[in-house]
């Protein structure tokens, strides 16, 4: 079985932003899954443990684990929510991704598309 790992942004000083942002993630997640694509979520999948049992929410200390779910996926797909550019998470897996030799995939929010290119460059 393979996989995608899904990175989206997620930290913002306004708790209403980190919520919005978590909710259209899920949304993308279930619409990928109807696609029969499946994905890994650092966002869904440890969110909620981390607030359950008071761990870090810094990116440092959860990129051990997002880097072995990284290194094991078939590629990256960025879900571009507003403030996924400026994103040091998603910043630094682009880079793994880079170096390491892996796709890169990205997902329009409004639409949910699929896409190969990079929406900061021009065709």
């Amino acid at each position: 079985m393979t996989y995608a790992y899904l990175a989206s942004p997620y930290t913002h000083r306004d708790s209403d932003i980190r919520r919005l942002r978590l909710d259209q993630t899920r949304l993308c997640f279930v619409w990928l899954l109807k696609q029969k694509i499946w994905v890994y979520s650092p966002i869904l999948h440890c969110r909620e443990t981390s607030i359950l049992h008071s761990l870090p929410t810094e990116w440092d200390f959860w990129w051990p684990l997002n880097r072995a779910m990284l290194e094991a996926a078939d590629k990256l797909m960025i879900f571009t929510l507003e403030g996924w550019e400026d994103s040091e998470g998603i910043k630094k897996e682009v880079d793994f991704c880079h170096n390491n030799g892996k796709p890169i995939t990205y997902v329009h929010p409004l639409a949910f598309e699929l896409s190969n290119h990079d929406p900061r460059q021009p065709f």
